[in-house]
């Protein structure tokens, strides 16, 4: 204890930057984060909530048919929030101090080092960045022992608004080229709730950036988690700005799209339903976002077999889209929808139906925005999927050929797209019989999903589903059998066992070890 009294005697900045980080997660601290909070904290302005979505993700439900490139997200800007982003820590003598500090490289390196010959710290430096890590006994010392019980609080909250200051810099979490940049903050916004809730301290800006991090884990596939957040964040908007608000919808939307992504579909409509409701009440019928939601909602309505009332309700959306902007056939909505449209004829398994659509809506993408653009791009790989439905192998080889040259071209070889984009390929590959260059392009895909998403995300799973069908066209029944048990383990495990899916899934596999066949076609 003589060493931290000494440093509280003899250096008050650096004592308070020790005060600092005893609130963040004890392991990797970067000190990028640290300095980029603090200019955000410099300027004496709250910074801009961060970006929520206005339409859902779930819309991209269907890429478990088709495996194509997701739609993008739209973001809206959230109004300002009734309670104060800053409070009056920034005025406290002793957090300044930090914060002058912060915005001195040369003053915070001779800071750092001076703690860290203490051996109160230990800094770390990689190509990518410093960071510094706590010994966990430290931080408990330096909260319970040496902050007075008055600073307590400042301090949690002077974390709280540099961390969230620093992660409102980042953009839309569906980007997968920010997610490493997510993977260093997102651990300190989780160890700064569990210290605000355990003091029974609450922030609203540390809850809007908590909907971002849900926003985060829904796309990486961890969906627990998200579901968890979702819930977490829903009651707080709800409780503070009421159903109607922006923040609550956004809350629910993404509550609503992780229960879909987990096959939970009734309360996945059921909360789609409600947001359509009231979108309807707030803007009309015929308004964008409304237009928007009830896309949603027959999105998992779709999801559940219900193609009749689906396909009634995307052509009455398309309708809708082209009469609000007068766009015709070239309206960016319009032309949306028809894609999901589309998705609908293939779940009906009206293939000729959904080429003809696709292909109209491939020529418009490609005459408005090049074949590189991701809509083209998505756009054909449509198409793709559709001659392959059709057992049109060559023509829906050539199309994956070239849509996956464009996504590595346009999204480079390591996005998410352009592995499913592999996936695609392979598996018409497969059926065309050639099993080696099948196989080497679902291994290229596996092994790129499971580094940029996860093991058990529900993609990586796709691709290591058509990996067994290769091994078994290949005569290697042990291993396609082991990896389908994969497969459905995984499934099991994050769908649950009574899941659409998982239930196909262990169908597939006992009908492979009694035939020694298997075709990962969802009509066979």
């Amino acid at each position: 204890m003589s060493t931290f009294h000494e440093i509280k005697r003899t250096d008050l900045a650096g004592f308070g930057l020790l005060c600092l980080l005893s609130f963040l997660d004890a392991e990797c601290i970067p000190v990028k984060m640290l300095m980029e909070g603090a200019s955000v904290l410099r300027r004496g302005k709250p910074q801009p909530p961060p970006l929520v979505r206005e339409s859902s993700t779930f819309v991209q439900k269907l890429r478990e048919t088709l495996w194509a490139p997701a739609r993008p997200r739209e973001v809206v800007q959230v109004q300002s929030s009734k309670k104060r982003l800053l409070s009056d820590f920034t005025q406290d003598p002793d957090f300044l101090r930090v914060l002058a500090i912060l915005q001195s490289p040369v003053r915070l390196q001779s800071c750092i080092i001076k703690i860290q010959n203490l051996c109160l710290i230990q800094r770390q430096v990689s190509r990518a960045e410093a960071t510094l890590r706590m010994h966990d006994l430290i931080q408990y010392l330096i909260q319970h022992k040496l902050i007075e019980d008055t600073q307590k609080e400042m301090w949690l909250d002077a974390a709280i608004n540099l961390v969230c200051g620093a992660f409102e810099k980042l953009e839309n979490p569906s980007l997968p080229s920010l997610w490493t940049a997510y993977e260093a903050l997102v651990p300190h916004i989780q160890a700064l709730a569990k210290k605000a809730k355990a003091a029974s301290f609450e922030s609203e800006r540390l809850v809007r950036v908590q909907l971002v991090v849900a926003d985060y884990f829904e796309n990486r596939g961890q969906y627990q988690e998200a579901e968890d957040l979702y819930k977490f964040v829903l009651e707080y908007f709800k409780r503070e700005h009421g159903s109607e608000d922006a923040l609550t919808l956004s809350a629910t939307r993404g509550l609503a799209t992780v229960h879909a992504q987990q096959d939970d579909y009734e309360e996945a409509e059921e909360l789609f339903r409600l947001i359509y409701e009231i979108k309807q009440q707030m803007f009309g019928a015929d308004h964008r976002y409304s237009l928007r939601a009830r896309e949603n909602l027959a999105t998992v309505i779709n999801a559940q077999g219900r193609h009749e009332e689906a396909e009634s309700m995307f052509l009455q959306i398309v309708e809708g889209h082209v009469q609000r902007r007068g766009g015709g056939p070239k309206c960016l909505d319009a032309l949306k929808s028809r894609r999901s449209l589309g998705l609908v004829y293939v779940e009906q398994r009206r293939y000729k139906d959904a080429e003809r659509l696709f292909q109209k809506v491939f020529d418009e993408y490609e005459s408005q925005y090049g074949s590189e653009d991701p809509n083209t791009l998505t756009a054909m790989h449509d198409l793709a999927y559709a001659h392959y439905c059709q057992r049109e192998y060559d023509i829906a080889e050539s199309l994956f050929e070239k849509a996956l040259r464009g996504s590595e071209a346009v999204l480079t070889k390591s996005h998410p797209m352009t592995h499913m984009a592999a996936q695609n390929l392979a598996l018409v590959y497969d059926f065309n019989g050639k099993q080696d260059a099948a196989e080497e392009q679902c291994v290229r895909a596996i092994a790129g999903l499971e580094r940029t998403l996860r093991p058990n995300h529900s993609d990586t799973l796709r691709a290591i589903q058509i990996l067994a069908q290769i091994r078994a066209h290949q005569g290697r029944l042990t291993e396609a059998v082991q990896i389908l048990q994969r497969v459905l383990d995984g499934r099991e495990e994050t769908l649950g066992p009574d899941a659409k899916y998982t239930v196909w899934t262990r169908e597939k596999l006992e009908y492979l070890k009694q035939t020694g066949t298997l075709d990962v076609r969802r009509d066979k």
